[in-house]
């Protein structure tokens, strides 16, 4: 075959496949802002949040086992949460880990504290899962009267 064939037809190929993955491509996650609003709005309305990116402060509760949940006070259930993708890459993420190692497993020992964003996923009646892109204003506190500490 000559070259100048050999590369019309290369084209011709290239062509169609930047095309379609041009045309294919979704907008990442990172690229949609996220909604601001409050746990207990999401766990109130999750439809409204569903495969939604969102924002919202809460506490991080674990056991330092297997049972982690997101919380504020005032609403009636919280959300599991889950590292996103890329997630445990971020700096921002590994130091919710380090404050969750820190010290007694989990938050028997401490309060944590924070703003979480990520994607809220629903699946209904009730499973409710924030996979956690990012962590800004992170709080750690100890707790007064925690195992292991001398009550006062």
């Amino acid at each position: 075959m000559n070259p100048a064939r050999q590369i019309r037809r290369s084209v011709l190929w290239l062509v169609p496949t930047f095309a379609v993955s041009a045309l294919g491509q979704q907008p990442t996650s990172h690229d949609v802002q996220p909604i601001a609003t409050t746990l207990c709005e999401i766990v109130a309305h999750p439809e409204k949040f569903a495969n939604k990116r969102v924002m919202f402060k809460a506490s991080f509760e674990s056991d330092g086992l297997e049972h982690s949940i997101l919380n504020h006070s005032g609403c009636k259930v919280g959300i599991i949460p889950y590292p996103a993708a890329d997630g445990e890459k971020r700096p921002d993420v590994e130091a919710l880990d380090k404050a969750i190692e820190a010290g007694a497993p989990g938050t028997t020992d401490k309060s944590v504290a924070a703003i979480f964003t990520g994607r809220f996923l629903w699946k209904p009646p009730s499973k409710r899962i924030l996979e956690i892109e990012g962590v800004s204003e992170l709080r750690i506190s100890p707790l007064k009267n925690s195992p292991g500490k001398p009550k006062q």
